[in-house]
């Protein structure tokens, strides 16, 4: 997977104000024919829409670019490398960002003891509804 950072800044206009709305995000979609991965909806959903033919995808709000796409949650994915989206910060708060960061560094916080361990299975730290929300649209 490839990513990368188009702006840092969290106190500004989303870098591409004509992705605001979800259903503009959508369409790019259906334009670009070569992204495959099913449902498209759940990246719209996750802020992310399609500038082309190849399977980079581009958060309207931070800009941010991620690539090659294996199935992964977008949600997650755009967490894990973009943590400072104002969107996802929004959309999904700051623990939901933290444990996919760390999950990224390949942690995980043990609630028994406080600390943070090595990460278990995925479905132990995101319970499986919030990695299957919206898969269909």
């Amino acid at each position: 997977m490839n990513f990368k950072i188009i702006s840092a800044s969290v106190f500004r206009n989303p870098v591409y104000m004509e992705m605001y709305s979800r259903t503009a995000r959508f369409d790019t979609f259906i334009t670009a024919r070569a992204f495959t991965h099913k449902p498209t909806c759940s990246y719209a959903d996750a802020g992310f829409f399609s500038k082309g033919p190849k399977d980079t995808l581009t958060c309207f709000d931070c800009g941010g670019e991620i690539s090659n796409w294996q199935n992964q949650d977008p949600w997650l994915e755009h967490a894990k490398w973009f943590g400072f989206c104002p969107f996802l910060i929004k959309a999904k708060g700051q623990h939901f960002i933290g444990s996919a960061v760390n999950l990224r560094k390949g942690l995980v916080h043990n609630a028994e003891t406080g600390q943070l361990v090595a990460t278990p299975k995925l479905e132990m730290i995101f319970p499986k509804r919030v990695l299957l929300a919206r898969q269909t649209c």
